[in-house]
């Protein structure tokens, strides 16, 4: 039984023959009719994995064959310093594989000398046998006839030729044999230099840093191995061992969780809670597994988990009275730690070398004492603990140009949405406005965003701050231009898309 070869007889407008072998690529199928070599695909196309489809129906009676030829001459893997796959691995293997085969199916296809000592045709016709130019060279049936004539005449080109075709085919065996030989070896050594290459470059599940690789070597520049310590691949970058990047599944903007509270010390700690999130950078999937207690009046350290606070302001960064303080969860590169701390820069500008993962999932603006502002956190929204009045300035009144104001209470150098009300202060209808930052002119004979306050209720009111935490604001009708208003929170994305 062949390995990688179909003959089949084809009936009379057949199209459709099957192919029970497998196969690398369509280029690696070869489709004759009586010997002739079809074209793909201008003579047939493939229907599909097992099937080769004729463009049109065959007469009836041809030989069909269909073998595999996989390519000799190029490999089909070029193994780089980069990682390595199953698929790779299996196309390497299965080359070399499929190749042995196939020169065992020429050879069992080939004339051979029998039980008997005797070459063997198997019952197939010899063809393509040149004319006889010496004494024991074989001559065809044609040869035969056309000088010796005659039934004996026939029958003795017919030895003839069969002799020698007997011999070439003989020698072509040998020669095919060889050559599946030589190329059975050179598939052995292909394959156990890849599995060597491979071996260097992925030294398998290991507790710590190897210092050589598995047969006691140096280590190969991209070299990897998955640290069972730390359930993560390694890459040797030359010099040292460093955890990969995970691309992970997280969607752009991602985050869950990281909700803020404070601590013992109301004034300077606060507790971020587990939570997962991708990277600023989007390259990463970035999960705080236990909470952390970090102090902001102490620079930064490792750890503060079990409720015990440790330092939590980066080195660079440093408290201001009213000033913004903000939150970012950050990874370690060698190791994959997660932590956090706080920061002035929004993107993380002082955030501690080594740790290139990073998120800012929380901001927090100080009083005038450089304390933290008491607050509590669910999801995005973050509500203040204490509702304190704040009158605003100079809003503008009679115009259609509303006034900027910023709000002592919303963190800067982000943009969020504040939630507030305005408060009543008796007497007749003022009608104050308050808009997002992005508002340059409004029709105040309709009314404004925030509805307004009367002496009969407060107002409330959301809106849009730049990132020095302004909104703006208008006076419809009456004389009040310093309308005091209370904030109740504000809702941050933390970078969500």
């Amino acid at each position: 039984m062949a390995f990688a070869r179909d003959v089949s007889t084809a009936a009379a407008s057949q199209t459709d023959f099957t192919i029970s072998f497998p196969y690398l690529n369509q280029d690696g199928v070869k489709v004759f009719v009586d010997g002739v070599l079809q074209t793909l695909p201008a003579d047939y196309t493939f229907f599909n994995a097992t099937t080769v489809r004729f463009n049109s129906g065959l007469a009836g009676g041809e030989t069909v064959v269909r073998q595999r030829s996989t390519s000799q001459t190029e490999r089909l893997v070029n193994f780089t310093a980069t990682t390595l796959t199953e698929a790779d691995l299996d196309t390497d293997g299965l080359q070399g594989f499929y190749m042995a085969q196939e020169a065992i199916d020429i050879a069992n296809n080939s004339m051979v000398l029998n039980s008997s000592d005797n070459w063997e045709g198997q019952s197939k016709q010899i063809q393509n046998v040149a004319d006889p130019t010496v004494d024991q060279d074989a001559a065809t049936k044609k040869y035969g006839d056309d000088n010796w004539g005659g039934a004996a005449a026939t029958n003795a080109a017919a030895s003839a030729a069969a002799a020698a075709s007997s011999a070439s085919a003989a020698q072509t065996a040998e020669t095919n044999a060889e050559t599946a030989e030589t190329n059975a070896e050179a598939a052995q050594t292909a394959a156990e230099a890849a599995l060597d290459s491979f071996d260097d470059r992925y030294l398998g599940p290991k507790a710590s840093d190897p210092a050589l690789d598995n047969d006691g070597n140096a280590l190969l520049t991209g070299a990897l191995y998955w640290s069972t310590t730390l359930d993560k691949m390694r890459v040797y970058d030359g010099s040292a061992w460093q955890t990969m990047g995970r691309v992970g599944n997280l969607p752009t903007g991602y985050i869950d969780g990281f909700e803020m509270s404070l601590a013992a010390d109301t004034d300077h700690d606060m507790t971020m809670d587990t939570g997962t999130c991708r990277s600023a950078d989007d390259t990463a999937d970035v999960t705080l597994e236990q909470a952390l207690t970090k102090q902001i009046d102490v620079t930064w350290a490792e750890g503060g988990s079990g409720g015990t606070p440790v330092g939590g302001l980066f080195s660079g960064a440093s408290l201001s009275a009213n000033g913004s303080l903000h939150a970012a969860v950050i990874e370690k590169d060698s190791d994959g730690t997660v932590d956090w701390g706080w920061d002035t820069d929004p993107v993380g500008a002082n955030v501690p070398s080594g740790w290139t993962f990073r998120r800012r999932v929380a901001s927090r603006r100080l009083d005038s004492s450089s304390n933290l502002i008491p607050t509590t956190q669910r999801g995005d929204y973050v509500s203040f603990d204490e509702h304190v009045s704040q009158s605003l300035s100079g809003v503008a009144t009679g115009t259609t140009t509303p006034s900027t104001h910023a709000l002592n209470r919303i963190p800067t150098g982000i943009a969020v949405r504040v939630k507030g009300s305005l408060v009543s202060q008796g007497g007749p209808p003022n009608n104050t406005g308050i808009y997002d930052i992005n508002v340059t002119l409004v029709d105040l004979n309709i009314g404004s965003q925030a509805g307004g306050n009367s002496s009969s209720q407060n107002a409330e009111f959301e809106a849009r701050t730049d990132t020095s935490g302004q909104i703006k604001a208008a006076v419809r009708t009456g004389s009040v231009t310093t309308p005091p208003l209370v904030l109740h929170g504000f809702y941050d994305r933390r970078g969500k898309r």
